[in-house]
């Protein structure tokens, strides 16, 4: 990188005590993350894409292969793999 005159190296470095930030997480499954990975060769059944499901809390996972990452698959996934699997341990008031 070049600074303002035109040094390398001149670019001013922000150190912290730790890099990483933590993300706060109050009870299991108040907090999850989905993703889509991808894309891979295809499969058999057409899919190239992974759709993955992580608690922060519980590292509890689920994941599902879609052939292509559209809004209506990954809701479906969501319904069906996901929250079918939480009902069973979640209270709904």
């Amino acid at each position: 990188m070049f600074g303002a005159a035109g040094t390398v190296g001149s670019r001013k470095k922000h150190h912290t005590e730790d890099a990483r930030f933590p993300i706060p997480v109050g009870e299991p499954f108040t907090l999850l993350s989905t993703n889509l990975i991808g894309p891979f060769p295809k499969s058999k059944q057409t899919n190239r894409l992974v759709v993955t499901t992580v608690d922060y809390m519980t590292w509890w996972g689920k994941a599902r292969a879609v052939p292509t990452g559209s809004m209506m698959e990954a809701v479906a996934y969501l319904l069906d793999q996901v929250m079918s699997a939480l009902s069973a341990q979640v209270d709904y008031h």
